[in-house]
């Protein structure tokens, strides 16, 4: 084997192996954007509906505290008037 086939040899190895290194990594991008693209449009929405769950039970438990520790008609009537439209 003489010298200018060694030298193509050199050569032609690292861009055959840099050339499928770039073939793996576009294929895995279009894996990784296909499932972020699962995420933003199934996942997120699910986590803004648990998000305002969550947030109107707090709410109401605070309501329920208020009236249940109230000491006068009013302040229990105000809090169980803002328990029935959180219901609702």
């Amino acid at each position: 084997m003489n010298i200018a086939n060694r030298l193509i040899i050199l050569l032609a190895v690292p861009l055959v192996a840099l050339t499928s290194l770039a073939i793996y990594v576009h294929l895995s991008s279009g894996e990784i954007e296909r499932r972020s693209r699962f995420v933003s449009e199934n996942q997120i929405p699910s986590l803004a509906v648990i998000g305002s769950m969550s947030r109107i039970f707090d709410e109401m438990r605070v309501l329920v505290r208020d009236n249940v520790f109230a000491t006068d008609a009013a302040p229990a009537t105000g809090a169980r008037a803002k328990f029935e439209k959180a219901l609702r």
